[in-house]
């Protein structure tokens, strides 16, 4: 059997800031606060990749943003 990478991109948001922000419990305008300093920190977003969720996630809880 051969191998075959996993596809990571799908057609619909994984999780969306309203989802987020019940998740974090803040509010949405806070959860676009941290969207724009991990942006500003050179991180990519893309709500429709899962490494890209995941990475975002990490960084919320290394930098004790949450």
């Amino acid at each position: 059997m051969s191998w075959k990478a996993h596809k990571t991109k799908t057609d619909r948001k994984l999780i969306t800031i309203a989802e987020w922000a019940y998740l974090l419990r803040v509010s949405r305008q806070k959860v676009y606060t941290h969207l724009d300093r991990y942006r500003q920190k050179g991180g990519k977003y893309d709500s429709t990749d899962i490494y890209s969720v995941l990475t975002f996630y990490r960084y919320l809880i290394l930098s004790s943003l949450i």
